[in-house]
């Protein structure tokens, strides 16, 4: 039942109480009364700044982990509230919805992600949404996130057995040098094969696949 409602209903029973001459009917109309009136005084009071942060776990973020956002609500007003929740937008991933918990000026929640790609998604348009303890009256309150946004980074990938640009000792004990014929054009790429010089290495293909891959003339 909303605050509309609870007051409509106070009167009508409290009328009805009258009308037959009802003490249990008049004290539930009263109590009815005084609690609509009750949430919309708590409605101006709850009000005032509000402040919101967002903290991503893991820190630092990398793709194709499970991320979550913990979420802290911090308000300036004292008054007591029965629920508390933040809406927002994340960039590219939407919008989003987190339940707090906490009746205080701090409330705290998490919100799960999942696996998210790299990339950089700001947080916009956030509110804080506040109940009244009797579930009557709510009230929706721009928050201050302070330009605040979720960085996902790149997966790095640890490349084994790198030799230098000088290339690798042969079996004779000399050093082989395998540089690139002058002249040719790029083609296409292909695997590293061992012994290779390290200025045929395709660094853009390496890091999507993982794995050293060199410019096929």
């Amino acid at each position: 039942m909303k605050l509309g409602g609870a007051l409509v209903l106070g009167m009508g029973v409290t009328g009805a109480a009258l009308l037959f001459g009802s003490r249990p009917l008049g004290v539930v109309g009263v109590g009815l009364l005084l609690a609509a009136g009750g949430s919309r005084i708590w409605a101006g009071l709850v009000r005032g700044h509000v402040s919101v942060t967002h903290v991503p776990r893991p820190t630092p973020a990398t793709e194709g982990d499970r991320v979550r956002l913990e979420i802290v609500a911090t308000r300036v007003s004292r008054v007591p509230v029965g629920a508390a929740v933040v809406r927002g937008r994340l960039g590219r991933l939407g919008p989003f919805e987190c339940r707090l918990r906490g009746h205080g000026r701090r409330a705290v929640g998490e919100l799960s992600l999942g696996r998210l790609p790299r990339g950089h998604f700001p947080v916009a348009e956030t509110r804080l949404v506040l109940g009244d303890l009797l579930g009557l009256e709510s009230v929706s309150l721009a928050a201050d996130s302070a330009g605040a946004s979720l960085v996902v980074y790149p997966r790095l990938v640890e490349l084994e057995a790198l030799f230098s640009d000088a290339g690798r000792l042969g079996g004779n004990g000399r050093r082989l040098l395998l540089r690139r014929p002058a002249g040719f054009d790029f083609h296409s790429v292909r695997e590293y094969t061992q012994g290779e010089s390290l200025r045929r290495v395709h660094w853009p293909t390496t890091a999507r696949r993982g794995q050293l891959m060199v410019k096929e003339l």
